[in-house]
């Protein structure tokens, strides 16, 4: 159980967070994206227990998560989406960093099935961009 069970998350809270904490896309590699789909997968594991309403990350080759890196510099990604499928929908955005960037939260999802996705991304940034952070600190 974490703090997180109890709580109502808002996308733009989750927005402001990686803004605020002094993240952007130049932050964010490749690999990040997958450890965010691990984690989005967690969540939706966890939610399916509770939920007649089931998702899971999408695991076709066409659904993958596309990850366009910056060619400009030698960090951090231009846009990144990863995709999941829901009851009679399959390859739903999950999570989106758009080019111009705004991050998108299952834009489709109402606040409640949005949970997940916004509980993901949260774990993702405090637990393993600020972890990175800080070790790239020391």
């Amino acid at each position: 159980m974490s703090l997180l069970d109890d709580v109502t998350i808002t996308r733009d809270a989750c927005r402001s967070m990686f803004h605020n904490l002094g993240f952007s896309y130049d932050d964010v590699q490749r690999n990040d994206i997958y450890m965010l789909e691990a984690l989005i997968a967690e969540e939706l594991s966890k939610f399916n227990e509770e939920s007649f309403y089931q998702m899971h990350i999408a695991h076709r080759a066409s659904d993958a998560p596309r990850i366009k890196v910056r060619e400009d510099t030698d960090c951090g990604i231009e846009s990144a989406f990863i995709r999941v499928d829901v009851e009679c929908q399959k390859g739903r955005e999950a999570i989106s960093f758009n080019r111009d960037g705004f991050i998108g939260f299952a834009g489709w999802a109402d606040d409640t099935n949005a949970q997940p996705f916004l509980r993901a991304f949260v774990r993702w940034v405090l637990e393993w961009m600020d972890e990175d952070d800080e070790d790239n600190d020391e």
